[in-house]
């Protein structure tokens, strides 16, 4: 998602560079979050969250995309109900081109669960591509 982000900004907007150095700063934040993640899922393998929050930075910065998909989809099958794991793993099925199926997990989500920013973000991202009809800015 990251690299995808980039292009866009470069095309002589105002403000494009200085959105161009704070994406670059993101993806370094982001890079370090995934040596730190690693390792404390290496640590304990039963942590949920370092789970999910590895397979996430993994998806955003396109590394280890096989494990990664592993891992979205153990962590949600583990606690389903958790509104931010959901999302990482319909996001893990939109990569893996299975978009209808990612928005079925979302949709299964209370309402309450979607207007999660977080949530919101891959639930916004799914829909503009499977739907963009009902994709709307908030």
């Amino acid at each position: 998602m990251l690299r995808e982000i980039g292009p866009l900004l470069g095309r002589g907007t105002v403000g494009s560079r200085e959105a161009e150095q704070q994406l670059g700063l993101l993806v370094e934040q982001v890079g370090r979050a995934f040596g730190v993640w690693r390792a404390v899922h290496k640590r304990n393998p039963d942590d949920l969250i370092a789970g999910n929050n590895l397979a996430t930075v993994c998806l955003l910065l396109n590394l280890q995309t096989d494990r990664a998909h592993d891992l979205a989809r153990s962590v949600y099958q583990k606690s389903g109900t958790n509104e931010v794991f959901a999302s990482t793993y319909a996001y893990s099925l939109h990569l893996q081109g299975r978009t209808a199926e990612g928005l079925k997990v979302l949709s299964a989500l209370p309402p309450t669960a979607l207007a999660h920013p977080a949530v919101a973000l891959y639930y916004g991202a799914l829909l503009s591509v499977a739907a963009p009809e009902k994709a709307r800015p908030v």
